[in-house]
């Protein structure tokens, strides 16, 4: 795979989730397009971050990418329209705020093993009866070079013993060993203090994904 055999909605998840990575926070964003597939909405998961733009929470445990997503979608929009991006399987929050916002239509590109609750769309009446259409992970090398990612903020965090990543080495071992490399070598920190774009950081992931 490549960067540019990414749909224009995968390409600014993936800018968002590298801004976020790059800002001390957790490497996942979101975006939301409309019927016709043009982006009407942004977020990231801006947690450790001490600002945002927009609508977007920051700061706080809650500030999630695909619930700042759907804070930016505007009031206008028919969100029975829309659909959401992610690049992680969402959790329970935002599953949850995106059974309550009427967006029909999610995807996303990597499993969340431990705090990944899409399967809480089937959990309760009012929830299945939004029949919520969810297609994911979409691709394997994608979801390898986005858990790497993953991994590498889990051990930049100290946590790299952590159950988030022994579950993640069961389900996306090449993506979870490279996580690893990448933080061990330095090299995903190199990448952010030298101010690499999204597009030159997710092809060289795919090349050292590859020869791994």
């Amino acid at each position: 795979m490549s960067w540019d055999a990414l749909s224009y909605p995968w390409q600014a998840c993936v800018q968002e989730a590298w801004a976020a990575h790059c800002a001390g926070s957790l490497p996942i964003g979101a975006v939301i397009t409309d019927q016709s597939g043009n982006i009407i909405a942004r977020g990231r998961n801006r947690i450790f971050e001490s600002s945002a733009e927009d609508r977007q929470i920051h700061g706080h445990r809650l500030a999630h990418a695909e619930l700042n997503a759907l804070l930016n979608l505007a009031d206008t929009i028919d969100p029975t329209t829309c659909v959401l991006y992610s690049t992680t399987e969402p959790c329970a929050l935002c599953a949850g705020a995106i059974g309550m916002s009427g967006v029909r239509t999610v995807k996303y590109a990597a499993c969340d093993p431990t705090a990944g609750g899409i399967a809480l769309l089937e959990a309760t009446p009012f929830l299945r009866g939004r029949k919520i259409n969810v297609t994911g992970p979409e691709w394997g090398n994608f979801e390898a070079v986005l858990v790497a990612l993953r991994v590498a903020q889990r051990y930049r965090k100290g946590l790299g013993q952590g159950i988030i990543v022994r579950a993640l080495e069961s389900t996306v071992p090449r993506g979870t060993a490279l996580g690893a490399w990448l933080f061990e070598t330095g090299h995903i920190q190199r990448m952010c203090e030298a101010g690499v774009d999204a597009a030159s950081m997710l092809n060289e992931l795919f090349i050292l994904l590859e020869r791994s």
